[in-house]
């Protein structure tokens, strides 16, 4: 079992590093059933995350995951990387 620091700070790390679903649309320039067609069709998309078993859960994405799709689909084109790094 983890001590309340360390889980406080695991907690951190991994939260703070999502975006909600709408962010993740408007860094694609997809509508949310855009997004829903990708998700389902490109298994290299990141996968969305829930906290919660309803419908009207809100969701999210990893931060990272997300970038290093968009990273990837630039570099299948030749585009140099957001960091600057070719994948």
């Amino acid at each position: 079992m983890m001590g309340a620091h360390k889980q406080s700070e695991y907690l951190h790390m991994n939260t703070s590093s999502l975006i909600t679903k709408n962010t993740f649309c408007r860094l694609i320039a997809r509508t949310p059933n855009g997004l829903a067609r990708l998700i389902a069709t490109d298994p290299s998309a990141p996968k969305p995350i829930k906290f919660g078993n309803s419908k009207q859960a809100s969701v999210y994405f990893d931060a990272q995951e997300v970038e290093l799709y968009i990273n990837s689909k630039k570099a299948a084109r030749g585009i140099q990387c957001i960091s600057g790094e070719a994948s």
